[in-house]
């Protein structure tokens, strides 16, 4: 329908116009034409828009056998496309959605549509999601060489950090114990962390889909090197940061299920939401606000190292 359309380009001009400037914003007002025309060349019959984000504009399509697609947009040649595609190749598994073709040019993805497509993050069982989200973590294949031509695409969790720098001196004074903290307890896990692995470097519940039957497929990996005890941290988060957040017995369970040191886990953790809440800082220009359940989690986190 053309008001979705409508709508679509609505909610990602800004932020498109934002990163390209005026580029941007044209990508947005002819996503449906540059929809249309590289659909024709794969032969996929167009649906219409099923999410935006800041990021990107996911499109309905079914190929010439009628099965269901997404068409994933951002604006023409941005590296985003290039380095999710990699991702995807790279992680691929039977839990991990298929890439079916790439048109980095164009800017678009085209990817097998999850159905019925709920996310993990509506499963109110904190341990029957940890089942479902360890059963597709520990599907990732990890023998990714960091040191391969790839690595120029996926940057480092180590250089992530230097995000922490910048949060820590646009903090209220009351905050500057706890940047402190975050950025120490850093500094130590990246000091002693196992040679890097490629991680899906934002697997939370939201970007986990079920695919019926039981069975559950990541989507949206962002493509990161770093400690795999890092990769638990987005679900842990999230976790935590609903009013009945979860015990410690979730982080911990997590850990054993993976092979992993539960106390690294416990500190990704809280350094991830830290890195979350530095990077909502950069995009809003400001710190985030004392009501952001995230500070909760931080301190949930780091009680639950001191103990």
């Amino acid at each position: 329908m053309p008001g979705e359309w409508e709508h679509a380009v609505a909610a990602v001009g800004p932020a498109w116009e934002r990163r390209c400037g005026a580029a941007g914003r044209q990508a947005a007002l002819e996503l449906r034409e540059r929809v249309a025309r590289v659909a024709a060349l794969w032969e996929l019959t167009v649906g219409g828009p099923l999410a935006t984000g800041g990021e990107s504009v996911v499109v309905a399509v079914h190929d010439r056998f009628g099965r269901p697609g997404v068409l994933k947009c951002r604006p023409p040649a941005d590296p985003g496309t290039c380095r999710e595609a990699l991702a995807l190749t790279h992680l691929a598994s039977p839990h991990v959605v298929p890439l079916m073709a790439s048109a980095p040019a164009d800017g678009v993805l085209w990817l097998s549509r999850v159905v019925p497509g709920q996310a993990l993050a509506e499963e109110r069982d904190d341990l029957a999601a940890a089942d479902a989200w360890c059963e597709v973590a520990s599907s990732l294949p990890r023998a990714a060489d960091p040191t391969a031509a790839s690595a120029a695409l996926f940057p480092r969790l180590t250089q992530q950090l230097g995000a922490l720098e910048a949060w820590q001196a646009a903090l209220p004074k009351g905050h500057w114990h706890l940047a402190q903290r975050v950025v120490a307890v850093a500094q130590g896990l990246a000091a002693t962390a196992p040679a890097p692995s490629l991680l899906h470097g934002d697997l939370h519940d939201e970007n986990i889909l079920s695919a019926g039957g039981g069975t559950f497929w990541a989507i949206d990996p962002k493509g990161v090197f770093g400690d795999p005890a890092y990769e638990p941290a987005c679900l842990l988060m999230n976790r935590w940061m609903r009013p009945t957040g979860p015990p410690e017995r979730l982080a911990a369970a997590v850990a054993q299920r993976l092979g992993l040191d539960a106390r690294r886990v416990l500190g990704w953790t809280f350094v991830h939401t830290a890195l979350s809440l530095a990077w909502s800082q950069e995009d809003d220009g400001r710190p985030v606000g004392a009501s952001d359940p995230r500070w909760a989690v931080l301190d949930q986190a780091l009680s639950a190292l001191r103990g």
